[in-house]
């Protein structure tokens, strides 16, 4: 005669496996439960990888243990057959048993337990994963330099997923995959330094755009004061006054409902979906090689850069020209020069002209290259004391202009240190190889190419119209 089937409590008695998995079921829990309690209570809120342990690290372990219990169990029951044609020795389940009964009450409210917890950290890691101090700080070397510039932008207020993401199963599901290959990625340390900008697969404007910016609101005419200062003693300031025109009018009506803007309403009749804009471009979109504008009044004309090729503009990538053709850095704004940087610094107020020659000596000090950020703000800090240093650069130009000069203050060194070492700070990532200019800037043209990647007196069509380049179209001096 066979032996009676072992009960539950055997097999798990005999199972080393099963016995590891509850104790890490429940040690996961009870942490779970603690940290998840301290979270909410604002403890951990500094700490950006306290999600990460929370809600990812103690769920998947808890889900684990669970596996790991009916594994250990089945694994048992196997090793107590009698032969390779004896029946399994099942445990038999007798509810006429007050023990077995209670057994399965209490495996019941267990159940109901596991599946809140598990609903409570799948929702938090759904949620931990959509913050921006996941995105930012979780993952912070490669993306340092974009989680920064977020938090000092305009857009701090709105969250990452919001524009990268997008609502839908189907966005939720492309995006969250795509995030996989880059947790491999930042794991691995095979990622791409600086991050790739423009970003491929981004919503398109409309979508992103559209629901706090209208195309159609009335910006009118703005004043601009464009500060620049020089490299001498003073820092002699030139101030630079425009008046842009953002839009000009009121949008006119279109004969199937709708509005529009019209020729010559200023800088946002690029934005109007009325004024169909497609462009080949290079990869980073700085040279346009092909323009073709459709409008609503019917007219349609294309525009070639002078001696592209055929075959080039065949290969280019292809857009319809939308707002971040010109507003690339609505959220991620990052300096384009150290000169330009500094001149809106003084401007500010945030570095003061009280030191000689201190315009020159921060554009050059910003200029210094080291393979940390620690190293360089080190560097910045020793250049400005080393110069203004009795006996330094500055005592050596006032001498040669008007004999020994009066020593620099020391608090205005101090002052000085600071600003510029926070500039350098928001500006240059050695770890990302970002500095200024790694990220172009689209808007005005100043310093980068931006708006003369098309009216640049180059691009015209096959009669010789050339594109319009009158710097009156988009702003005036007074």
């Amino acid at each position: 005669m066979p032996e009676s089937p072992p009960t539950l409590r055997v097999l798990f008695a005999r199972s080393t496996l099963a016995v590891a998995g509850a104790l890490l079921t429940t040690a996961s829990a009870i942490l779970f439960i603690v940290f998840y309690a301290m979270e909410t209570a604002g403890r951990f809120h500094s700490n950006p990888y306290s999600g990460l342990i929370i809600v990812v690290l103690l769920p998947a372990l808890f889900v684990l243990g669970l596996l790991l219990i009916p594994l250990g169990l089945y694994l048992a029951i196997r090793r107590s057959r009698r032969g390779p044609l004896a029946e399994p020795a099942w445990p038999i389940l007798d509810l006429n048993r007050t023990r077995v009964r209670h057994g399965l009450l209490a495996l019941l409210l267990l159940t109901v337990v596991n599946v809140v917890i598990l609903s409570i950290g799948s929702y938090g890691a759904i949620e931990h994963m959509d913050s921006p101090s996941f995105c930012g700080q979780t993952c912070h070397v490669p993306m340092q330099p974009q989680f920064e510039a977020w938090q000092h932008g305009p857009h701090a207020n709105v969250a990452c997923v919001e524009c990268h993401i997008g609502s839908g199963a189907g966005a939720f599901v492309k995006y969250k995959w795509n995030g996989v290959h880059q947790a491999v990625g930042v794991l691995t340390g095979r990622f791409p330094r600086p991050i790739p900008a423009p970003v491929r697969n981004l919503r398109p404007a409309a979508e992103i755009c559209s629901p706090c910016h209208s195309t159609f609101k009335g910006h009118g005419e703005r004043p601009v004061v464009v500060h620049e200062y020089a490299d001498d003693a003073a820092g002699t300031e030139t101030a630079t006054n425009l008046t842009v025109h953002l839009t000009r009018g009121v949008p006119a009506p279109l004969p199937g409902g709708g509005q529009h803007w019209p020729k010559g309403s200023g800088i946002h009749w690029h934005a109007d979906t009325g004024n169909r804009i497609e462009y080949a471009s290079d990869e980073k979109r700085e040279q346009i090689l092909w323009i073709k504008v459709t409008t609503p009044e019917g007219g349609t004309r294309e525009y070639t850069a002078e001696g592209a090729d055929p075959a080039a503009i065949g290969k280019a990538e292809r857009r319809v020209m939308d707002c971040v053709d010109c507003h690339n850095q609505p959220v991620h704004q990052f300096p384009v020069s150290a000169a330009r940087t500094v001149d809106q610094a003084i401007a500010s107020g945030r570095l003061q002209r009280d030191l000689p020659f201190v315009r020159r000596e921060a554009v050059r000090l910003l200029g210094t290259e080291a393979p940390t950020q620690e190293e360089g703000l080190e560097a910045i800090a020793a250049g400005l004391r080393a110069f203004y240093a009795p006996g330094g650069g500055a005592s050596a130009e006032a001498a040669g202009r008007s004999g020994a000069g009066a020593p620099a203050d020391p608090a205005a060194v101090d002052r000085a240190v600071t600003a510029v070492q926070a500039i350098y700070r928001r500006s240059v990532y050695p770890s990302m190889k970002v500095t200024f200019g790694t990220y172009r800037n689209f808007l005005g043209h100043d310093d980068n190419l931006g708006c003369m990647r098309c009216h640049d007196q180059s691009h015209a069509m096959a009669d010789g119209t050339v594109l319009p380049s009158d710097c009156d179209l988009c702003h005036t001096e007074p």
